[in-house]
């Protein structure tokens, strides 16, 4: 069985940010469990890049609906 942990909706009160940085290193030990953050913020980047997050995909999709029907009424 794999874990994984999306991290792009942890929030820590304005009066706990300093706190922030030992939550997530503390939280982010267990080795059976895969962390990813699929939405950060660009000014997040090098926090990530600090606490060991490795860049997947720096990609776009795009889809083109070639396929549909146009059925207007």
């Amino acid at each position: 069985m794999v874990t994984r942990c999306n991290v792009s909706s942890w929030y820590v009160d304005p009066a706990f940010r300093i706190y922030s940085a030992m939550f997530a290193s503390m939280t982010q030990k267990r080795i059976n469990v895969t962390y990813f953050d699929v939405t950060p913020a660009t000014h997040t980047w090098p926090i990530l890049e600090a606490q060991g997050f490795e860049v997947y995909c720096r990609g776009r999709y795009y889809s083109v609906p070639a396929l549909s029907r146009n059925d207007v009424a």
